[in-house]
């Protein structure tokens, strides 16, 4: 009995240090990707041209909302060990879905952005490069998926 104890004790802290480390994780991604999108959205030297509007807009909002995110993320990285299990699992999955949501509305912007053609300079080549991630990102996902569906359809 209290072995059975003991592992449900080591396996929730088990549980609570990759919650913590992938909230980390996440913090520190969104605050590095947010900087870059607000330094170069802010700084004349990166978007070179007065006609670049509409990327520098949704560059500089998405900076915000990636440091607002990471912020949130951090904080909540630092007080998960203080949390039941179950809330950390439910903090930590929600985190991971609101940077998906934000990053998924902001690939839609930024491409818009990108679309539209506007002389934007370093600004318009980091949110290619953000596009060309997100998108690689998204195809090792559907690809890793693909294999799971077929590893368990040849399993039955």
């Amino acid at each position: 009995m209290i072995n059975d104890e003991e592992q449900i004790e080591e396996q929730n802290v088990r549980v609570k240090k990759q919650c913590h480390d992938q909230l980390r994780d996440i913090g520190l991604t969104n605050f590095s990707i947010g900087f870059m999108f607000l330094i170069m959205s802010v700084s004349k030297s990166f978007y070179e041209n007065d006609e670049c509007i509409y990327l520098r807009e949704k560059g500089l909002d998405f900076g915000i909302a990636s440091l607002i995110l990471s912020i949130f993320s951090l904080a909540f990285c630092f007080c998960i060990d203080q949390m039941e299990i179950k809330n950390a699992i439910q903090v930590h999955k929600f985190f991971t879905f609101l940077t998906f949501i934000i990053g998924f509305i902001f690939f839609v912007l930024l491409f818009l952005g990108v679309y539209k053609g506007e002389p934007c300079g370093a600004l318009r080549i980091l949110s290619i490069v953000y596009l060309v991630m997100v998108m690689f990102s998204l195809f090792c996902f559907l690809f890793v998926l693909c294999c799971l569906v077929l590893l368990t359809a040849n399993d039955h």
